[in-house]
């Protein structure tokens, strides 16, 4: 791990809301801007994986609501807010280059933990 990669501009960021970015064939994580602040967190719901850029995104609690059965999760930490999710979402370093470019830093998730 510990490789930085590209997550895309914070223009792009701006016009579409989110960012999905596939760190690996089967590992997408979505990024999420809010003010100056950029988010990664894993892109599926720790409850039935249900895609969470389809979900709500709270600006003032800096939260996401899960589309499917309005789980919800804390974007800085990850933790499940509302069940029925229990588990948390990985949450990813990121960071905003001068030149907007997005990056973010893979970690091991808790779900590929040995």
């Amino acid at each position: 791990m510990g490789d930085w990669i590209r997550a895309g501009t914070r223009s792009e960021l701006d016009q579409k809301g989110w960012l999905l970015v596939w760190i690996a064939e089967d590992w997408p994580v979505v990024v999420f801007g809010i003010g100056n602040e950029v988010y990664v967190v894993d892109a599926h719901c720790t409850h039935q994986d249900a895609w969470l850029q389809q979900g709500t995104l709270d600006t003032t609690a800096h939260q996401i609501s899960c589309p499917l059965h309005d789980a919800r999760f804390d974007l800085a930490t990850g933790q499940a807010i509302r069940g029925p999710a229990a588990a948390p979402l990985t949450t990813y370093p990121s960071q905003i280059a001068g030149d907007g470019t997005i990056w973010l830093q893979p970690v091991l998730p808790w779900w590929q933990a040995p």
